[in-house]
């Protein structure tokens, strides 16, 4: 997984970035920080930093609107397409789910009102 902050969830506690990235990896995900997809081409993506991972699936995000394949996924979502979770970032309904980013409606519950 490409991220291009120095951690992951950047809005929060360090704490919860670096218990995510060791979720991530007990899962067998390697992310990579400080970087950017800048092209795929030829069974490989180029980032920003120089680098070129071999890639035989590429799923680009750029973050404009939540992944349409998300509605395929079993998740709690808005009309929208967000996926539903609480100020913690779980996922509603679903132990040890988190979700990050654009694909996220976050809540703040002292307001009701949606944060992103």
């Amino acid at each position: 997984m490409l991220n291009a902050q120095e951690r992951l969830f950047p809005e929060g506690p360090e704490n919860v970035g670096r218990k995510l990235d060791q979720v991530l990896s007990e899962c067998g995900v390697t992310v990579l920080h400080n970087r950017k997809a800048i092209r795929e081409e030829a069974g490989g993506v180029t980032l920003s930093n120089g680098d070129r991972l071999a890639a035989h699936l590429c799923i680009w995000t750029i973050g404009l609107i939540p992944n349409p394949a998300l509605r395929s996924m079993g998740l709690p979502l808005t009309p929208e397409g967000q996926v539903l979770v609480d100020e913690c970032y779980r996922v509603q309904g679903m132990s040890g789910v988190y979700s990050i980013g654009d694909c996220a409606r976050i809540v703040d519950p002292s307001t009701g009102k949606a944060i992103r």
